[in-house]
């Protein structure tokens, strides 16, 4: 019995509880966890196509050189001419559209110091070509030969563009040799099929692999480029050569995992102009440490509720279980006639007060009186609460939310009509959102702000509002809506009926322990006969139904909740206006807060004014 119990308790925290939390939580947690790793993933993806325009701007040289030779043909035939003439040299006559024809081609190349040089090379007996180093230069007495005969070898290829690496001696002594990268692009005339010629761009490759050091600084990030042919033409200095050729044989995924290294996220993305491949490799550990740690975080989180739920049930059962043997055995004990154990008199719980009363019902014999105390007590709880509430909520906030929707479609936008809806619901919303009688005043001055909102829509152009707030407005808790009457009897009235503009001020204060809410207004008034005829009706000496049921129910919430502590004090002169002023207990709030109205020092007097739109 004990353990079947504990099921039932357990049952109770957790299936209606905790499963639904659960449930919201993995769902949010998946959620969130899947947009984070697509806006990662975006990040990674901009930051690679960063570093492609990057390195594609390094090699622009190549692409510029061709364009100018190709749409200028008239370049293309005075080069060709030149070149062919000078086998012996440079001619004077000539020498300066060299250097022009020179200058407009290799404008930019001083400027790039990736680019070891450029190479113009058409075909012609005398092997002679445009170099940036040495202007037009035979190929028999220069140094770099290379690459003239991988153009041989390639020329009736259908590959347009192709790269290799090459050594390089400039000076001709040892330990001047180095490595650079070169890119072939032919040079073709309109109408062509065969190349007239090709260029020829040398790159630096250490310093493009600086370059590439710079752009991606964060440590373990690999990044490198591959040519058509999956070779690796630079990298930065994390990527090795067994780590990019690990990415490189898992194929076109979007992980890959590297021995001794773990899971790398990869990406990747093609040249715009050259026939590369991009690719940038993060640590996934790195790459989602986030999404990681929050998923983390939340399976933690859940194991902790789950425990704590077992916890909590497993305890409440026992003591549950412990205090229905001891009603059992009370119960046994009095059948019996065996004299009852005594009891505190201190009540900690539901048990020991249902244990409490059966005591006190077998021994007292006053189980009427008991029921008597339940029923007033019943009794004063749903007057208080027909009282604060005469209104059937639900299908209100329903409509309400529907008519706001409505007019805003009409009109395309917010208007006075949706302003008005929004107070209403606003209004509404304070009155149903808790059964707690008391809130602070801070709160009950807001929602009566909304309710001031609609009037001065619906009596436009009569009164004004005057607040004087002397109170500190978190931590002093008042009866819920406790103003809104005051000030409803003011404008029905005093100011509804009453030609020209009026006033309304709305005093708050806070001394010696109470809370003194005055509401005054230049309205009509009422004479002494009237105004004693409502006194009578407050005091309950005059029953009759009439006017001013807002100030009678204010009056009786006040009775029921204060019992006699408090105060109502009525003045009025006819043509001069009406005072109501309420004086009531100033009940703290023990919750967490406090201060005083926004925009005002301690001590301080805020008065501000609500006028009625034009």
């Amino acid at each position: 019995m004990k353990m079947k119990f504990f099921r039932k308790t357990l049952s109770f925290f957790i299936v209606p509880v905790m499963i639904p939390i659960l449930i919201l939580g993995m769902l949010s947690g998946i959620t969130l966890n899947r947009y984070m790793r697509q806006g990662i993933d975006a990040r990674y993806e901009d930051r690679l196509e960063s570093h492609r325009t990057r390195i594609d701007a390094m090699m622009s040289e190549l692409d510029w050189l061709n364009m100018n030779l190709s749409n200028n043909p008239s370049i293309q035939f005075r080069l060709k001419n030149i070149i062919s003439k000078c086998k012996d040299g440079i001619p004077a006559n000539t020498y300066d559209e060299i250097n022009t024809i020179m200058d407009l081609l290799y404008g930019s190349y001083n400027a790039n110091t990736a680019v070891e040089s450029i190479y113009i090379y058409f075909n012609n007996a005398g092997r002679q070509f445009i170099s940036s180093t040495n202007r037009i230069t035979n190929l028999d007495y220069f140094f770099d030969q290379d690459w003239y005969d991988s153009y041989q070898t390639h020329i009736g290829g259908p590959e347009q563009t192709w790269s290799e690496f090459r050594q390089i001696d400039p000076y001709n002594f040892a330990g001047s040799t180095r490595e650079i990268f070169t890119i072939y692009r032919k040079i073709f005339s309109p109408g062509k099929q065969t190349p007239e010629g090709v260029i020829v761009l040398n790159v630096r490759g250490d310093h493009v692999n600086r370059t590439l050091n710079e752009l991606v600084g964060e440590e373990n990030h690999l990044f490198f480029v591959t040519d058509r042919e999956g070779r690796v033409i630079f990298r930065n200095r994390q990527s090795e050569s067994e780590h990019a050729e690990s990415i490189l044989a898992a194929g076109n995924v979007q992980e890959a995992h590297i021995t001794g290294q773990g899971t790398y996220r990869v990406y990747r993305q093609e040249s715009r102009n050259l026939e590369w491949n991009y690719c940038l490799a993060v640590p996934d550990e790195m790459a989602y440490q986030v999404p990681n740690r929050l998923t983390r975080m939340a399976a933690g989180l859940i194991c902790l509720a789950l425990f704590l739920s077992t916890a909590t049930s497993y305890f409440f059962a026992r003591k549950n279980y412990k205090s229905l043997m001891g009603i059992v055995d009370i119960f046994d004990k009095a059948t019996h006639g065996q004299e009852l154990p005594a009891l505190s008199q201190r009540i900690t719980d539901v048990y020991n007060y249902i244990l409490y009363n059966i005591v006190e019902t077998f021994l007292q014999n006053d189980f009427l009186q008991v029921q008597l105390s339940e029923r007033r007590y019943k009794l004063k709880a749903m007057e208080l609460m027909a009282l604060q509430s005469q209104i059937n909520p639900h299908f209100l906030m329903n409509t309400l939310q529907t008519v706001y929707w409505r007019c805003i479609s009409l009109t395309q936008g917010p208007n006075p009509a949706t302003e008005m809806l929004e107070n209403l619901s606003e209004i509404l919303h304070y009155s149903l959102e808790s059964s707690q009688e008391l809130v602070p005043l801070k709160e009950e001055v807001n929602i009566t702000r909304c309710y001031l909102d609609i009037q001065v829509q619906r009596y436009k152009n009569q009164f004004d509002v005057i607040w004087d707030v002397w109170a500190p407005m978190e931590t002093v808790m008042v009866p819920k809506l406790i103003i809104q009457p005051l000030i409803e009897n003011s404008i029905y009235h005093g100011i509804r009926d009453k030609a020209g503009y009026s006033t309304i001020k709305i005093k708050i204060g806070a001394r010696d322990g109470w809370v003194t809410i005055t509401v005054l207004d230049n309205g009509l008034g009422m004479d002494q006969k009237r105004l004693e005829q409502l006194k009578k009706r407050l005091e309950g000496e005059d029953t009759q139904e009439g006017v001013h049921i807002g100030l009678l129910n204010t009056h009786k919430r006040l009775e029921l909740i204060y019992g006699g502590d408090y105060k109502i004090r009525l003045l009025s002169r006819p043509g001069r206006g009406t005072m109501i002023e309420l004086k009531i207990r100033a009940l703290p709030w023990d919750g967490h807060g406090g201060g005083t109205l926004s925009g005002r020092q301690s001590g301080a007097v805020q008065t501000d004014r609500k006028k009625s739109p034009d």
